[in-house]
């Protein structure tokens, strides 16, 4: 379903800024300037249904009572973001893929970050086969790829609220320039295990009501790397897939590695472990 949002904002600053951030976090909705007549006519046209956000100091509280979706740009004198997009964010259509590897893909990389980026982009492609691929750098700031934003910090910090809810998610994350919808870094000053392991179990169980939905059309991928052993066993066990990519064969024969893949194995109930390596990707071992 197409999304047509439709802003009447008569100060030109906050109308610019509303709009950049809005297609920012609504990618999928055309948002535009209500002032725009001809443009207005164009997307009332084309989208399956259309939401007006108004300045109602502007225009009074009534001025679009007899529209169907109409929401109103200022609460108690500010304008938060995250209540505006919460009605009108993305909702992920029908399901379309059943296999028992779809759904949280876990992807425990000890290469360089090229190379892990590289076998994402070559070999997991299948994953954004989909309306949303959820995707969480649970790694340093140091190794995380993506350029903006630092949501992941607020969702980690919020995931293990009571009243947060699995679709709450969404409102972290934009579409980034691979694909993917993603919360972004840390911020400068957190670290990755400063974080306490109910924190990603939480954000692992949220992310799977997404994925395991019927009605939704959802997938997510884990990249896992400088996190503690005790947070990875905990959240491996709640993915379809684990993926474990090594610089080359000789990799998981040390012992070091070979204790790990057993506990990682013990920790998810024998659940496959897929070991790739960057070398030779092709002939990896399927499972252990």
């Amino acid at each position: 379903m197409t999304t047509g949002v439709i802003i009447y904002e008569k100060d030109k600053y906050i109308l610019r800024t509303l709009i950049e951030r809005l297609r920012v976090r609504l990618p999928e909705s055309y948002v535009i300037d209500g002032s725009n007549e001809s443009e207005t006519q164009h997307i009332v046209k084309l989208c399956d249904e259309c939401i007006i956000i108004y300045d109602q100091r502007q225009y009074g509280k009534n001025a679009f009572s007899d529209k169907r979706k109409v929401l109103p740009l200022f609460e108690d004198g500010v304008i938060d973001c995250k209540k505006i997009i919460k009605p009108i964010r993305i909702n992920p259509g029908h399901r379309t893929f059943k296999n028992e590897s779809d759904g949280i893909t876990l992807l425990l990389p000890f290469v360089y970050v090229s190379e892990r980026e590289n076998f994402i982009r070559t070999k997991l492609t299948s994953l954004k086969d989909c309306d949303v691929c959820l995707r969480f750098d649970l790694v340093s700031r140091v190794n995380c790829t993506p350029k903006y934003g630092e949501s992941l910090t607020d969702l980690l910090n919020n995931v293990s609220r009571k009243k947060f809810e699995a679709v709450d998610i969404l409102d972290y994350c934009a579409l980034d320039e691979r694909g993917f919808f993603n919360p972004g870094c840390l911020s400068v000053k957190d670290d990755i295990n400063d974080h306490p392991v109910s924190a990603f179990s939480n954000l692992v169980t949220k992310t799977k009501v997404l994925t395991d939905d019927k009605d939704k059309n959802a997938s997510a991928l884990i990249v896992a790397e400088g996190l503690n052993n005790k947070a990875v066993f905990e959240i491996a066990g709640k993915c379809n897939r684990i993926i474990l990519l090594l610089p080359d064969e000789v990799s998981q024969d040390r012992p070091g590695m070979c204790e790990f893949i057993a506990a990682l194995s013990r920790s998810c109930n024998g659940k496959d472990i897929e070991i790739k390596n960057v070398i030779n990707e092709e002939n990896y071992e399927p499972a252990i």
